[in-house]
C-alpha cells in the first residue's frame, strides 16, 4: 500500500483525483484528455499576447515577409516551428485508445498508475521551509 497520496478536482473537468507521491508532479488536471486542451488554449494566448507587443509584431512581419517571398520562388515548402510540436503519424497507423481507469472514491487507487493508496490522503501541495526542507501540508478527510 502506498502511504503518500493526494486528492484534489481537476481544475478543467472537475473530477475528484487520488495521485500517489510516485505519481505527483504538482499536478492540477486528470490526465492528458485535460492537459493537452488547456496547454494549447494557454499556447494560444500568450501567442496572441506577444504578437500586440512591438516585438511579437516585427517578428511576425519578417516571417510573412520571408514565407511570401520563397512561396513567391515557388522554392520547398517553410516549416514555422513556434510551438511545441506533436509526432507525425504515418498514413496508415492507428492511434491508440485512451486508456481511462474506473475511478471511485472507494476504489482507493492512484488515478494515474492504479497503485492501491491509503485512506488518510493530503489535499495540499508540498510546503517548502527555508532551508529547502519538504513538510507535507496534512488534512485528513472528514469522514465518508
Amino acid at each position: 500500500m502506498h502511504y503518500d497520496t493526494r486528492q484534489y478536482y481537476c481544475v478543467r473537468c472537475l473530477i475528484l483525483v487520488m495521485i500517489c507521491g510516485a505519481c505527483d508532479r504538482g499536478n492540477i488536471y486528470c490526465g492528458p484528455e485535460c492537459s493537452g486542451p488547456a496547454r494549447k488554449a494557454s499556447q494560444k494566448l500568450s501567442a496572441q499576447i506577444y504578437q500586440k507587443t512591438r516585438n511579437g509584431a516585427m517578428l511576425h512581419a519578417k516571417r510573412a515577409k520571408t514565407y511570401r517571398l520563397l512561396k513567391a520562388k515557388n522554392k520547398s515548402k517553410i516549416e514555422i516551428v513556434t510551438h511545441q510540436g506533436s509526432p507525425e503519424l504515418g498514413a496508415h497507423d492507428l492511434l491508440k485508445a485512451a486508456v481511462i481507469l474506473p475511478f471511485t472514491l472507494n476504489s482507493m487507487h492512484c488515478h494515474f498508475c492504479g497503485r492501491a493508496c491509503c485512506e488518510f490522503v493530503r489535499v495540499g501541495f508540498y510546503k517548502e521551509r527555508s532551508g529547502s526542507v519538504r513538510v507535507k501540508a496534512m488534512i485528513w478527510p472528514q469522514g465518508p
